[in-house]
């Protein structure tokens, strides 16, 4: 019977000796062979939470994610750019003020402008001589209403 006591809960698990043995002499001698030749594969999961190392696993884990990142990224779009398929990449859209810069006010008015809500911001005192539109208030109680 394994035991194993932690803060909020009590896990249990019952093996059999003769199937300890058999975990034994299958995965785990051929594993820890490898991991002492540092050979294998290194894998990370959540249980490195309660490791004592880990910060140095967690950077590790880290670094090799970003080696498979790469490993897996340059082969792959140079084999696909080879063969005819360039639009590959991931595009995303600029936001609305790049776009109203590349377009220019008139022409982004023109083309965009009907399909844009602009929603009114608060209520601001300001000169007569503001060139901004006069807000127009058609329930002062509710304008005026105090927020809980």
């Amino acid at each position: 019977m394994i035991f194993q006591p932690r803060k909020f809960h009590i896990s249990t698990d019952t093996k059999s000796v003769e199937e300890l043995l058999h975990w034994e002499n299958t995965e785990l001698r051929q594993r820890a062979e490898l991991a002492f030749k540092g050979e294998g594969t290194v894998e990370y999961g959540p249980w490195l939470q309660f490791s004592n190392c880990n910060a140095v696993l967690r950077v590790r884990k880290d670094y090799h994610d970003k080696l498979k990142r790469f490993q897996l990224a340059s082969p792959l779009a140079k084999i696909a750019e080879e063969n005819g398929y360039t639009n590959i990449y991931r595009k995303n859209l600029i936001t609305l003020t790049d776009m109203q810069k590349l377009m220019g006010r008139d022409k982004f008015n023109e083309l965009l402008g009907n399909h844009i809500y602009k929603p009114q911001g608060k209520a601001t005192l300001v000169p007569m001589s503001d060139k901004r539109k006069a807000l127009v208030m058609h329930n002062v109680k509710q304008e005026f209403k105090e927020e809980k």
